[in-house]
């Protein structure tokens, strides 16, 4: 790790560091220089050997459209389920879902795996080599899964 690097690293867990600890005694600002020092030196050797994309302007907004997507389908996804969960009759038919998602990337997957976590009527039970395994709470979450617009919005932010 280059010195930049690691000055930046460490600065930003110490920022951390003392948002958490609120107002600091010396004592804590020593320990927290040499704990943010240590994590600083060591946290790279257990990161994933994949290069994160460079986040250019393009990627940029494809992750807040895809954050305001996620806020979106969230709320309507959440009142449906709501909906149903009231009815007296729900109309819940579960089953599981095996996807292909295309997505190369290991960031664009876990990011595909976190927002089916996230989405109301869907959860990621399993995911290997870019197949990911759904619970799906309806026919209709289904659906929506096999329309494929969470990878798009994904691979057009994050895949090259």
């Amino acid at each position: 790790m280059n010195g930049a690097r690691f000055a930046r690293t460490s600065a930003v867990l110490m920022a951390f560091w003392l948002l958490l600890v609120g107002t600091p005694s010396i004592e804590q600002v020593t320990i927290g220089l040499v704990v943010c020092a240590a994590l600083a030196r060591w946290v790279p050797r257990l990161t994933v050997a994949e290069r994160a994309p460079r986040l250019t302007p393009h990627r940029a907004l494809g992750l807040l459209g895809h954050a305001a997507a996620l806020v979106w389908s969230t709320v309507t996804g959440g009142v449906q389920v709501a909906w149903d969960a009231l009815r007296p009759h729900p109309s819940f038919a579960p089953r599981v879902v095996e996807r292909d998602t295309g997505l190369s990337r290991t960031l664009s997957q876990a990011l595909y795996v976190n927002t089916i976590t996230l989405s109301p009527g869907t959860l990621a039970l399993d995911s290997d080599d870019g197949t990911v395994l759904v619970h799906c709470l309806s026919e209709r979450f289904a659906d929506a899964l096999e329309e494929g617009r969470i990878e798009y919005r994904i691979a057009q932010a994050l895949e090259e």
